[in-house]
């Protein structure tokens, strides 16, 4: 659910039926502030429709706990070194590395780009949904 670059990262989350991308940009991996990411990227999203959360097995992810309490979620996470169980997030992760790469210093990154990322993907025709958007699953 993370990927770092240079004492910044970017957190994301993926609802696996409808692909539809929350991306927010962390100073650092301390698990504090990426469950505090975490919550403000659901801030908008009706709690109700969020049921579960699969993580990579991280130390970012210790404080889990705060998304059940705050949340309601049930938490999971995925088997060490099978990152197939987590396979949206992985290709959708893939799919961020277009627009920004490796190279790139997350730290430079400002909101309103990592917005238009999301924007762009949620609002991509998938093959999976008879070429409809993400967006148009999400009420």
């Amino acid at each position: 659910m993370t990927c770092a670059k240079l004492s910044s990262y970017l957190i994301t989350a993926v609802d696996r039926r409808s692909r539809y991308t929350l991306i927010r940009r962390v100073r650092n991996k301390q698990s504090g502030r990426v469950m505090e990411g975490i919550l403000k990227m659901f801030e908008d999203i009706d709690p109700s429709i969020i049921k579960t959360m699969t993580f990579d097995n991280g130390n970012e992810f210790y404080y889990h706990r705060m998304l059940t309490e705050q949340l309601g979620v049930k938490v999971y996470f995925a088997d060490p070194y099978k990152s197939g169980q987590r396979g949206t997030n992985e290709n959708t992760n893939g799919l961020i590395r277009q627009f920004f790469p490796k190279t790139m210093t997350y730290a430079m990154i400002n909101p309103q780009a990592v917005r238009r990322v999301q924007d762009l993907l949620n609002d991509r025709p998938r093959k999976t949904h008879g070429y409809k958007p993400p967006s148009a699953f999400i009420g």
